[in-house]
C-alpha cells in the first residue's frame, strides 16, 4: 500500500515513514494541507492518508472535505478515494470517555479512523493491515462495478 503522511512535524513524518516502510509499505509525505491535496491530485495510487490533526492551514474537517472532493482518475479509470486516518493527541485519561469522543468525531468529521498520539506503532501497523485487506475487497468490488 502507498501511504501519504501529512504532518507539519518533520520528525513525526520520518518516524511514521520508517515504521511503515519496515512493514513493506511505500510512503510519501506532506507538510501542509496544500501539499496533501497536490499529492492526491498527482498520484492515484495513494491508498491511505495519515493526517496530523495539528496541521495548520485547514481544520481537520475542512481538510477531510477537500480530500473527499479530489477527483482521482488514472489510465485505468476512476480510483477509490484514499482511506483517511486522523492522528490526534489524547487529552482525556479515561479510555471509555475517549472512545466515545473518538466515535463521535469519526462520524462527525468523516475520517475512517482516529488514532491517538503518541502513536502506538504496533496498533498503527495492525490497523494499516486491516485497512489494506478492506481496501483490496473494495477495489475488487469497485472494479467490477466499473465494467
Amino acid at each position: 500500500m502507498k501511504i501519504l503522511i501529512a504532518s507539519r512535524v518533520g520528525f513525526l513524518r520520518l518516524l511514521l515513514s520508517q515504521a511503515l516502510e519496515k512493514e513493506g509499505h511505500q510512503t510519501a509525505s506532506a507538510d501542509s494541507p496544500g501539499h496533501v491535496l497536490c499529492h492526491l491530485r498527482q498520484a492515484c495510487d495513494i491508498d491511505v492518508v495519515l493526517v496530523d490533526a495539528d496541521m495548520s492551514g485547514l481544520s481537520a474537517s475542512e481538510l477531510w472535505r477537500a480530500l473527499s472532493q479530489v477527483d482521482r482518475i488514472s489510465d485505468e479509470g476512476r480510483s477509490l478515494p484514499p482511506y483517511t486516518v486522523m492522528l490526534c493527541h489524547r487529552s482525556i485519561r479515561d479510555r471509555g470517555d475517549m472512545q466515545t469522543i473518538l466515535t463521535k468525531c469519526r462520524s462527525g468529521l468523516g475520517f475512517g479512523e482516529i488514532l491517538e498520539k503518541p502513536i502506538d506503532y504496533g496498533l498503527l501497523c495492525d490497523r494499516i493491515r486491516a485497512i489494506a485487506k478492506e481496501r483490496l475487497e473494495h477495489k475488487q468490488a469497485f472494479s467490477r462495478s466499473q465494467t
